[in-house]
């Protein structure tokens, strides 16, 4: 079951949280700030069991500080010195059955992407806001492209920053139509 943690929250499910940025630190050597981390919200997704398989840690930063292909190519809607929301999402147990099947493990991680991409719409619908800037590493990055539940609008690799992560932009599927008025749209593509 997947839950929403908003930072007015964090009381709550202080445990969580922490054991939620442990794992995600660990799969995707998350570039959180501490400051940022604070302003947080959080998507778990956690079994009856209570172990956690994944989620998303979503924060906002300046656009002026994403990589330049992404900046540029945000320009024409977004302003800058703005900020965006971002994005960095990570499956971190496939399966709690070890016996389970390489089927049973692709089954899972296409239902856990496609859950996820339900809870994220559903933030940028409450936010109000058009697309999310993903941070992936490449290990999230060819799970994701993998499963082919999400379309990115742009990709920005290694090669083109300064870190080993992958950048991109998903369009939140509440906005696509706004996306297509402002021209990005035909841009669609996950490199």
């Amino acid at each position: 079951m997947f839950r929403t943690i908003e930072p007015k929250d964090y009381s709550y499910y202080r445990a969580r949280i922490d054991l939620f940025i442990g794992l995600i630190k660990l799969k995707q050597d998350l570039p959180l700030s501490c400051e940022e981390q604070a302003y947080s919200t959080f998507i778990i997704d956690e079994g009856e069991n209570g172990i956690i398989y994944g989620g998303a840690v979503l924060y906002k930063q300046s656009v002026n500080t994403l990589p330049t292909q992404l900046r540029t190519f945000l320009s024409t809607c977004v302003v800058n010195g703005e900020d965006v929301w971002v994005c960095t999402p990570a499956l971190c147990f496939e399966s709690t059955n070890i016996s389970s099947t390489n089927k049973d493990k692709l089954n899972f991680s296409q239902a856990f992407y496609s859950r996820l991409l339900q809870k994220l719409n559903e933030f940028g619908k409450e936010k109000s806001i058009d697309f999310l800037c993903l941070t992936l590493n490449s290990f999230e990055r060819l799970r994701i492209k993998d499963k082919k539940v999400w379309s990115c609008l742009l990709e920005v690799g290694p090669k083109k920053n300064l870190n080993s992560f992958f950048y991109g932009i998903l369009p939140l599927s509440h906005q696509k139509r706004k996306l297509a008025r402002n021209g990005l749209l035909p841009f669609l593509k996950m490199a």
